[in-house]
Order: C-alpha cells, then structure tokens, then sequence
C-alpha cells in the first residue's frame, strides 16, 4: 500500500434568486477567485434547469400514462320486464 495523500477540496455554497441552495466541491489548495465561483454558479443554473425539465418530462409522461388508462363507467339502462 503506498502513502497517497488525499486531495484538498473546498467548498462554495450560495443562493440563487428562487431561493435555491447550491453547494460546489472543488479541488485545490486555495479558495476559488470570483471568475471560477462565477463559473460554478453558471453550471450550478444549468444542471438545476436540466433537472426541472427531467422532472416535469417525467411527471409529464406521469400524466399521459393516467389519462391512457381504461376507465370504468356505470351503464345505466331500463331492463327488460
């Protein structure tokens, strides 16, 4: 076994506009400068845009496999005496 040593990470967190918390991992002996947490805060938007549309995709297709489905309905007429 060799004596490897883990890489440093740090971490950047911050709240977009809606309200929404992001938290980044990033690898390095120093905090990150304003361009690179401005390219997280860029990736973080697009990656939780893309999540958004994959939940509604999803819920979308949800919605059309219920409407697909058979229902059930009472029949009511006059017998026959």
């Amino acid at each position: 076994m060799t004596d490897e040593t883990m890489p440093q990470y740090h971490s950047y967190s911050w709240e977009d506009d809606d309200g929404v918390q992001y938290v980044a991992l990033y690898p390095g002996e120093k905090e990150a400068d304003e361009e690179r947490k401005a390219e997280l805060r860029t990736m973080g938007a697009r990656m939780a845009a893309d999540l958004v549309a994959e939940q509604e995709a999803e819920q979308e297709a949800e919605q059309k496999a219920g409407r697909a489905k058979p229902s059930l309905r009472l029949i009511r007429g006059e017998g026959s005496s």
